[in-house]
């Protein structure tokens, strides 16, 4: 392809600026707005590799702790094909992304316990 180029790390355009981000796998987690605030939490979890092969990334049990689900959560895939298993109860989270920018995203949801 004439003009091309290709990178060893991911690349990554924002507005007219092309960043390069180096080999890493990254979560991301953000309380949602449709959080009661009264014991009941909504909860974002992306996941990213930006690795140059597929990876393993977890929420394991004390990820899923300082987000403020003790015992677990309703944790749905926004991207699952099979939308009958599109939400489950889990303890913890552990998804193989593919590589160059893979990416999960998903919902959790459940009741906060008091520590």
């Amino acid at each position: 392809m004439k003009g091309a180029l290709f990178f060893a790390t991911a690349s990554v355009w924002v507005g007219n600026n092309l960043f390069t981000v180096q080999e890493c796998q990254q979560a991301f987690a953000k309380t949602l707005s449709t959080s009661t605030g009264e014991g009941v939490q909504d909860v974002a979890l992306a996941f990213v590799n930006w690795a140059s092969d597929r990876a393993q990334i977890e929420c394991d049990d004390e990820c899923m702790a300082s987000l403020g689900f003790i015992t677990g959560a309703d944790v749905e895939d926004l991207w699952a094909f099979n939308k009958s298993k599109a939400v489950q109860f889990r303890k913890n989270i552990s998804e193989s992304l593919a590589p160059n920018g893979g990416y999960r995203l998903f919902v959790l949801r459940g009741n906060l316990l008091e520590l």
